[in-house]
C-alpha cells in the first residue's frame, strides 16, 4: 500500500524546465526557528546536499546537522554524512599531546606529567597553561577514551632494579583509576641505556567539567621521560 512521504524535489533552471543540478547544490532545507522576542531565529537547520558531480540516474548525496551556538542564530555544521555513509562531527572533542625532545627527571610522587605541545586540539579542551595545565577538562558529561604512551628511564643508568619502580597512572579529578585500569608499574632490570616504552589507556564514564591527567611516582630511585617520545591523547566517544 502507498505510505505518506515527505518529498523535497530540486533543480536548476525553472519548474517548467529544470536542469541538472551540480556538486554542491542545496536540494532542500529543513529549518527550525524560535522566537525571540522580536522574530523567529534560527535554531537549527538539516541541509540535503549533492555530495560529488551528479548524472542520469547517479544523485551522490550529503546531509548536513547544523545548530546555533549559545548567543547565535546562525547555526554551524555540526556533522555530516556524506555519499559514501563517512559520518564526520568537527566539534567532537579529541585531542593529542606531546612533549619536548628532551628528558625532565621526576623524584617522588605525585609528580604530573605535562606535555604542552598540542598536534591535535579540537575545542581547546586539553590546557597547555593556567591552573589546569597538563589536564583535560571535559566539556561535557559522556563516555571518554584516554590513551599514554611514555618513553622513560631510570636517571642513574642502573641495570638492578632491587625494589625500584616507575609508578604510572591516569589520574580524574574524581580520584585515582588505579584500580581500574589505570595503572601501570615499570620495571627496569638490564636496561641501563633507558629506552622502555610503556602504553596505557581507559574507557572513563566522565562529568563535565571533570579532568584527567598523568601521574607518575618514583620509587626507589629518579626516573626521568622523553617528551617528543611520550604522547597523551584522547576524544569523547559519545
Amino acid at each position: 500500500s502507498d505510505k505518506a512521504m515527505f518529498q523535497m524535489l530540486g533543480s536548476r533552471g525553472t519548474n517548467a524546465s529544470p536542469t541538472i543540478l551540480q556538486s554542491g547544490d542545496t536540494i532542500g532545507t529543513l529549518s527550525a526557528r524560535g522566537y525571540d522576542g522580536n522574530s523567529y531565529a534560527q535554531s537549527a537547520n538539516i541541509f540535503f546536499t549533492v555530495s560529488t558531480t551528479p548524472g542520469d540516474g547517479d544523485m551522490p548525496g550529503k546531509i548536513q546537522f547544523a545548530t546555533a551556538s549559545d548567543g547565535s542564530e546562525s547555526p554551524s555544521t555540526r556533522m555530516t554524512i556524506d555519499h559514501n555513509g563517512f559520518v564526520t562531527t568537527p566539534n567532537q572533542p579529541t585531542f593529542h599531546a606531546y612533549g619536548n625532545n628532551s628528558w625532565t627527571q621526576y623524584t617522588g610522587s605525585n609528580n604530573i606529567v605535562k606535555l604542552l605541545n598540542s598536534a591535535c586540539n579540537v575545542g581547546g579542551h586539553y590546557k597547555t597553561s593556567g591552573s589546569d595545565e597538563g589536564k583535560f577538562v571535559c566539556p561535557i558529561a559522556g563516555n571518554y577514551f584516554f590513551y599514554l604512551t611514555l618513553y622513560s628511564g631510570r636517571t642513574d643508568n642502573g641495570q638492578t632494579d632491587n625494589n625500584d619502580y616507575l609508578s604510572i597512572n591516569f589520574i580524574s579529578s574524581s580520584g585515582s583509576l588505579s584500580n581500574n585500569g589505570g595503572h601501570h608499574i615499570r620495571h627496569y632490570y638490564n636496561e641501563g641505556d633507558r629506552d622502555s616504552t610503556s602504553t596505557l589507556s581507559i574507557i572513563k564514564t566522565c562529568t563535565a567539567g571533570e579532568t584527567m591527567h598523568i601521574m607518575i611516582s618514583c620509587n626507589g630511585t629518579g626516573y626521568q621521560v622523553y617528551g617528543g617520545h611520550s604522547g597523551f591523547g584522547g576524544y569523547l566517544i559519545g
